[in-house]
């Protein structure tokens, strides 16, 4: 009798070390790591994009995502933020943080403001857009928009150019943005 309860005591033991041995982790996919980040993203109620992203190989991923706020605004500020995971972590950094004219704009929260100060736009509802852009997608960033209008805009300028979009003071203009920082309506 001694030898069954001796013999259960070890199972039971066998068994509890056996569920609480440490298991190694299983490498996130894209989706799993993505998941995290928008969830991460979620609570601070601003745009957000992911602007790039890259495994590391052993199952771990970075993103590179920048965060808008006021984004139709003459004056977006936006951070930019470096996930790494697992574990989740991220190192933001202000980005765009000041209101004046750039010389070479990379993103639309750039050409946005270069439109807004050429046209002395104070108040009102802007977007920018490269004219690569996929305007199917970016519907969702500017659905008040007519992208008619907007895409026909674009149509023959340079590859590093913009377009942006602005309902202020009761009208709606739409103006070309150059490279060199001029701006005309179309």
């Amino acid at each position: 009798m001694r030898i069954y309860i001796l013999l259960v005591a070890l199972m039971v033991a066998i068994l509890l070390l056996y569920t609480l041995w440490p298991k190694p982790l299983q490498p996130l996919t894209e989706e799993q790591a993505r998941q995290f980040v928008m969830q991460d993203l979620s609570s601070l109620q601003a745009e957000s994009r992911i602007v790039s992203r890259g495994s590391q190989g052993d199952g771990s991923w970075q993103f590179d995502v920048l965060v808008t706020q006021n984004q139709h605004s003459a004056c977006p500020t936006v951070e930019r933020r470096l996930y790494k995971l697992p574990p989740v972590s991220f190192r933001p950094e202000q980005f765009i943080s000041e209101c004046y004219e750039r010389n070479n704009l990379l993103y639309r929260e750039e050409a946005l403001i270069n439109s807004a100060k050429k046209l002395g736009i104070g108040e009102g509802y802007g977007c920018a857009f490269s004219v690569n852009s996929n305007w199917v997608a970016e519907k969702s960033y500017c659905p008040r928009a007519d992208f008619e209008l907007v895409s026909a805009c674009a149509t023959g300028m340079p590859a590093d150019s913009w377009v942006s979009y602005w309902e202020h003071d009761g009208t709606t203009s739409i103006n070309r943005i150059y490279k060199d920082g001029s701006i005309s309506s179309c």
